[in-house]
């Protein structure tokens, strides 16, 4: 109302041979969108809008509605700069876990649990038929997962994960969390279960979720194991 925008809303499409009739028809269409023209400048009037609106014009309304505008605008320019490779904080697809056979799936699925359960971490597990080792954890890295925990027969006797980092970056903070552990020429690191919850744990944002104890794998409990190999290590 301010710049008195206004846009012709008029709809009438008038035929080339006019008719009598016809002609008549749109004096009379005419004449009452000149009336309803008026009235709506007389209630314009009376509200203290600026500008009368032209007869067969309206009033164009701009609906304005920005909840989390900040949020959303903030949210695409780290969509935009991280390509979906989001960092560990903030991706909905933090591990993977790949078991090395088959065999191994009951495992993979209980590693998965506990992080999810435990590290309130975001964990997918691939058990699926098709496909080896190699092309599951290639699928994981092109979706973009920040690590692949595989898990094979040692490591479920010691209930350790094998934690792949999906580039250089992730395995940095690898570096970083857990000095004590070298990586192999290809950056994967093998863990005790408990110490790789503790370490992804600690690299994610704070979570709400209470901290709960380990389910036990075959009697032994995560923990205990992850102490046992620290004794043994020294």
């Amino acid at each position: 109302m301010r710049f008195n925008l206004q846009y012709d809303d008029r709809r009438i499409v008038e035929p080339k041979h006019k008719s009598v009739s016809a002609e008549k028809g749109a004096e009379i269409v005419g004449q009452t969108e000149r009336q309803s023209a008026d009235a709506r400048e007389e209630q314009l009037r009376l509200k203290g809008s600026e500008g009368p609106l032209k007869p067969g014009f309206e009033r164009p309304v701009m609906i304005h509605r920005a909840v989390f505008g900040s949020l959303e605008r903030f949210s695409a320019i780290l969509t935009e700069h991280f390509a979906g490779r989001w960092p560990f904080f903030l991706n909905p697809r933090q591990v993977m876990v790949v078991p090395v056979h088959p065999k191994h799936n009951d495992y993979s699925m209980y590693v998965a649990e506990q992080m999810r359960r435990v590290g309130g971490l975001h964990v997918d597990c691939n058990t699926d038929k098709g496909g080896n080792m190699q092309k599951k954890i290639a699928r994981a890295i092109d979706a973009k997962y920040s690590f692949v925990a595989v898990v094979g027969t040692q490591d479920e006797e010691n209930l350790t994960v094998t934690l792949r980092p999906r580039d250089d970056k992730e395995a940095e903070l690898l570096a970083v969390g857990s000095p004590t552990q070298d990586a192999d020429e290809q950056h994967r690191f093998v863990l005790p279960l408990a110490d790789c919850i503790k370490l992804l744990k600690d690299m994610k944002m704070p979570c709400s979720q209470n901290r709960e104890r380990f389910d036990e794998w075959m009697g032994v409990d995560p923990e205990a194991a992850a102490l046992k190999s620290h004794k043994a290590d020294k």
